[in-house]
């Protein structure tokens, strides 16, 4: 007769605690955890009770969470020392990128960045905590900089007056700081004396998913809110640099191959700049998830794939006979998809900003090096 064991009961509560808040186990991450040790020896304790259930093999296509082709980030073994998918070499040495992509630029610094460090996550707090399917979401810098870089138009939402607006925009980011311009709210934010409170939201559709019953049909996506308080880019250099920056993020080296805004330009186009103060990603993947029964109903179920590519570039009829394309756009090719493009052309446009830094710090200390030269000089010239 086996002899009740308080212990060994208590750690199997602790494995169904786990299997709930872990989805029964689909992700697998007890596996690695402190808990997982204990949860064994206590399989190990008790295998005069009862037999174990074997546990079901789960691919990574059936994750929840899966940011393309990168494991989500949270699950720390799978990024630790792994660059950003479609990172180039030149982009990764010298410490231009650090994890997630975030180049070492003189903002990103300002933001309070420790260069080689892992990246912290944003805080959970009650604005951005994912309530429903929490194993779906994300606090994790490098997933919401990854789902954000991959987006070319978002939403941003806020109350001006006790009005509620969303405004869809194109936008950019450089480290924890979001800019967008062209907002129909530019005279109303203007007005303002103070800045307001907004959440800027980005979500990309993968796939419709077909269950076999219609309380299950869903649909694959990866999407970031990000809540901050937006303010106006209002000196001239302030938005002069902007303006650089949001060309050369989708089409790096084009700034300097344009015609730049005149003063009067400059002056008509409003920047809105928002420091991401809380975030969270969130996303589904995989094929749909049945009741047990519903799998024996002769009803298709799978999922359709959605994408959005680039198509062949038109030139436009009044182009110029010595006009090239350049290489900021040699990234925009027919079949691409645009998210995988557009991730690349941040990662691009994040190297030259990290080499341009390199070269100002260079051209710095020579100068310093110089002026302290002199001196030196002249003393030996007097004696």
């Amino acid at each position: 007769m086996a002899v009740f064991d308080p212990r060994v009961a208590h750690l199997a509560y602790l494995e169904w605690i786990f299997s709930l808040v872990l989805n029964f186990g689909k992700s697998r991450l007890w596996r690695n955890a402190a808990c997982g040790e204990l949860l064994r020896a206590a399989r190990a304790a008790g295998a005069g009770r009862a037999p174990v259930r074997p546990e079901r093999k789960w691919s990574g296509t059936e994750m929840d969470g899966d940011f393309g082709d990168m494991v989500k980030a949270w699950p720390k073994r799978f990024m630790a020392g792994k660059p950003m998918v479609g990172a180039a070499p030149n982009a990764l040495r010298a410490g231009a990128l650090r994890p997630g992509g975030l180049a070492l630029g003189a903002d990103a610094l300002a933001e309070g960045s420790t260069g080689t460090a892992p990246l912290p996550p944003f805080p959970k707090a009650v604005r951005n905590k994912v309530r429903r399917y929490p194993a779906r979401g994300s606090y994790e810098r490098p997933d919401i900089y990854r789902t954000l870089d991959a987006a070319l138009l978002c939403h941003v939402a806020y109350i001006i007056d006790g009005q509620p607006y969303c405004t869809p925009t194109s936008f950019w980011r450089e480290g924890d700081r979001l800019f967008w311009h062209g907002s129909s709210a530019s005279r109303m934010l203007r007005s303002q004396a103070q800045a307001i409170p907004a959440c800027l939201t980005v979500c990309h559709l993968d796939g419709i998913v077909l269950a076999r019953a219609a309380f299950h049909h869903s649909i694959n996506y990866r999407s970031v809110m990000a809540f901050g308080t937006a303010e106006i880019v209002d000196t001239p250099e302030a938005k002069d640099a902007a303006l650089r920056a949001f060309v050369n993020r989708y089409f790096p080296g084009r700034w300097e191959t344009a015609k730049p805004p005149t003063p009067q330009e400059v002056k008509g186009t409003t920047i809105i700049s928002m420091r991401i103060e809380e975030a969270s990603a969130k996303t589904r993947s995989g094929p749909p998830v049945d009741d047990e029964a519903d799998y024996a109903l002769p009803v298709w179920a799978g999922v359709i794939p959605l994408q959005t590519l680039v198509g062949e570039a038109q030139d436009c009829p009044r182009q110029h006979k010595e006009a090239r394309r350049g290489r900021g756009l040699s990234v925009y090719r027919k079949g691409r998809r645009l998210d995988e493009v557009l991730a690349e052309a941040q990662l691009a446009s994040e190297a030259e900003k990290a080499e341009e830094a390199e070269r100002a710090a260079r051209a710095a200390r020579r100068q310093l090096s110089g002026r302290a030269a002199g001196p030196r000089r002249a003393v030996l010239q007097k004696g």
